[in-house]
């Protein structure tokens, strides 16, 4: 699944976004399938929950959508900033702002989102309230009826999701890590959504001016960057944008917290894992993904470790059967996740 960054961000005490002097109107799509990563894929985030306790409270990046959510209501989240490369996601982050916003309540906001007249009625509500910068946005993404419905669509087809805990098992992708179900985590997005701050914005990661504009208006607001999360971004970049990628990475280090991590993702092949009892209950009902963690500082380091290059651009993964050696890196494991430090 590939997420090219939304940022979503949330801002101290009032009512606006906290990264004023960046655009956050949507824009047309720089992704060739507008909308196509829109749906969560990614299952288990639980297997990240150490990297996100390791982590400091901050500013939590995300490519993507319901992915940069559930992070940051599993972490110490005091902001949150979407980004990604395709307008579809940003506009589905904006709305689901707005939607969280005007829900009194997680039980009106399951409401809005798994009922078709449930998302009807938010819509229309939408266009009655008072102006603010976040229901602003989201009138904006639902200006038409072929946006309203296509963006409704998005939202009562996150199948996986929207299932309630009842009916399903302890082994399903989003048993307890589902914000949709979990009245603290709910909260905790609540609570940063109604301070203004989560902010949704079009962002490509191998842009260098963009990126260090972003990271200047970060470093503005005296905010730190507690998780940078860039799914398995780099599973589809092209090779030659690979050092754009790099370069951009350690510009991140002038805003991280001190525990400051970069958390990606690697899709395993089912194919692999049946024989294996930790992974064969989960085949047939999701994608099973492995989760790593890197210290921000691990990117600032010149020349940038060639181990680490391998292991992000999938190059070497041949070596000592697959595995590369990582010093001075430090590996601990954690459930189905390493943490490489």
């Amino acid at each position: 699944m590939l997420r090219f960054i939304f940022f979503c961000i949330y801002s101290s005490p009032a009512l606006a976004v906290f990264l004023t002097n960046v655009n956050t109107k949507s824009t047309p799509s720089l992704f060739h399938e507008e909308g196509r990563y829109v749906i969560a894929n990614e299952g288990y985030p639980y297997d990240a929950i150490s990297f996100f306790n390791y982590a400091d409270v901050g500013v939590y990046v995300s490519v993507g959508t319901e992915r940069g959510w559930i992070g940051a209501a599993l972490s110490k989240a005091s902001h949150l900033l979407l980004v990604d490369y395709d307008a579809m996601a940003v506009r589905y982050n904006q709305v689901n702002v707005a939607m969280i916003k005007m829900a009194k309540n997680r039980k009106e906001y399951l409401k809005f989102r798994l009922t078709l007249s449930g998302f009807e009625d938010f819509a229309s509500r939408l266009f009655k309230v008072p102006t603010n910068i976040d229901f602003d946005l989201a009138r904006q993404s639902l200006s038409s009826q072929e946006e309203k419905e296509r963006i409704g669509a998005f939202f009562l087809g996150q199948e996986d999701l929207n299932l309630p805990l009842r009916l399903v098992s302890e082994h399903h992708a989003f048993y307890n890590s589902n914000y949709l179900y979990n009245d603290e985590m709910f909260e905790h997005l609540k609570k940063m959504v109604d301070a203004g701050r989560v902010q949704a914005q079009q962002l490509d990661l191998t842009d260098q001016k963009a990126v260090s504009m972003l990271v200047d208006e970060i470093k503005k607001t005296h905010l730190q960057v507690a998780v940078l999360d860039l799914s398995n971004v780099f599973e589809h970049l092209k090779k030659e944008r690979y050092s754009s990628m790099f370069a951009n990475l350690k510009k991140w280090e002038r805003v991280r917290t001190p525990n400051g991590i970069v958390l990606t993702t690697e899709r395993l092949d089912g194919r692999l894992l049946l024989n294996s009892s930790r992974y064969a209950i989960r085949v047939g009902a999701a994608l099973v993904w492995n989760y790593f963690a890197f210290s921000m500082s691990s990117f600032a380091q010149e020349p940038l470790n060639e181990n680490l290059i391998a292991f992000l651009t999938l190059r070497k993964r041949e070596k000592k059967g697959g595995q590369l050696d990582m010093a001075p890196f430090h590996f601990s494991s954690v459930r189905c996740s390493k943490l490489l430090i």
